[in-house]
């Protein structure tokens, strides 16, 4: 959505890419998008490739290990 305001600004595809600090290519994707089908054009597709086996409680396991070892005074560093 910032890309598309600063794009109706007459801002460039590539200043806007800088600004964001994203590629030209993702920022001509998003300007398109939105010219051919609107907000709905914005949406993110599925993409190809396996699904995750984990789920939401496993996904927060490892942050939450991580979290639990910056917090304790003897621990080192995580390999």
């Amino acid at each position: 959505m910032l890309a598309l305001a600063h794009f109706f600004e007459s801002k460039s595809r590539y200043q806007i890419a800088e600004y964001l600090k994203v590629s030209r290519t993702s920022v001509n994707k998003w300007v398109k998008g939105y010219l051919d089908h609107g907000l709905e054009g914005l949406e993110e597709l599925p993409r190809a490739g396996r699904t995750c086996k984990l789920d939401d409680s496993q996904l927060k396991q490892p942050k939450a290990y991580v979290l639990d070892s910056i917090n304790r005074a003897e621990s080192g560093r995580l390999t």
